[in-house]
């Protein structure tokens, strides 16, 4: 093996052969790890760990207990959201749409500003209106588009200039042969 890792970690890579040497070096320390972990017992302490930490876990989120003390250390409980939007008309009020809102009061914002300004946002002119224009904007909807290309109203290469995607960074990933 001409390859060698660096004190820095670091490993020169000059050469497509070089790169099929560090895969493969990768792969033989990967068995030889994985090896060390079941002679070591080290598979076994990690599950009992695993066991231990969703246990508590359980517990806590069972008796809604935030944060648990212990011996130079303290567990807490986070609890993260995701997937956030806004409900903008009373036809957003769908299951879906209100998943994870649970003991709220959950009010459309229409319906808010159309309280605050006491007008209606269909009114055109109003109070109400000037300030949902404000804070809406129009979005494509990605199923109309869909259903009048199926349609044949739209062609896919008329419309694929107005189509963006984001790329991923690459990343490496070895699958076994077989």
């Amino acid at each position: 093996m001409a390859l060698k890792v660096k004190g820095n970690g670091e490993v020169i890579i000059k050469s497509e052969k070089d790169a099929a040497e560090a895969l493969e070096a990768f792969r033989r320390l990967q068995d030889e790890i994985k090896e060390l972990r079941a002679e070591s017992g080290l598979d076994e302490l990690e599950k009992d760990a695993v066991a231990y930490k969703a246990a508590a876990q359980n517990y806590m989120k069972t008796n809604g207990i935030k944060q648990i003390q212990c011996r130079g250390f303290h567990g807490t409980l986070i609890e993260g959201f995701y997937g956030s939007h806004w409900i903008a008309t009373p036809d957003d009020m769908t299951a879906d749409a209100l998943l994870g809102a649970k003991n709220r009061n959950i009010v459309p914002l229409q319906t808010i500003i159309e309280k605050k300004f006491k007008s209606k946002v269909t009114d055109k002119g109003s109070k109400a209106r000037k300030m949902w224009m404000k804070i809406t904007k129009r979005v494509v909807d990605q199923n109309a588009i869909d259903e009048l290309v199926q349609a044949g109203k739209l062609k896919v290469d008329e419309i694929s200039p107005a189509w963006v995607e984001k790329e991923k960074a690459p990343y490496l990933r070895l699958f076994d042969d077989g």
